[in-house]
């Protein structure tokens, strides 16, 4: 719910990102009718090795999103854990209860 956003993108995603912000604004804009400041910061840029996605600030950088590929694969990585665990070394013996 702030108004103003800083958002870090990668130098060649410059241009996606610039139009996004512009339909996200709108968005926002007409969805709760307050105006809002998301401002694509030129000075730090995602690394080039990164595989996309962006990181979105705000409240003068004390709130940090990170939607980026790497990101949200170690988040898919930590929930899958169970069943990574169950397809490598099958179900324990000991285990009595299958939620």
């Amino acid at each position: 719910m702030d108004t103003h956003v800083t958002i870090e993108c990668r130098q060649m995603d410059k241009a996606a990102a610039q139009q996004a912000i512009k339909a996200a604004t709108k968005d926002y804009e007409e969805t709760l009718g307050r105006q809002v400041t998301i401002k694509l910061d030129e000075e730090n840029y995602l690394p080039e090795s990164c595989g996309g996605g962006i990181a979105v600030t705000s409240l003068n950088g004390r709130i940090r999103i990170q939607n980026t590929l790497e990101s949200r694969l170690a988040l898919v990585s930590e929930q899958m854990l169970p069943e990574i665990r169950v397809m490598l070394f099958g179900h324990s013996p000991s285990r009595k209860f299958f939620n």
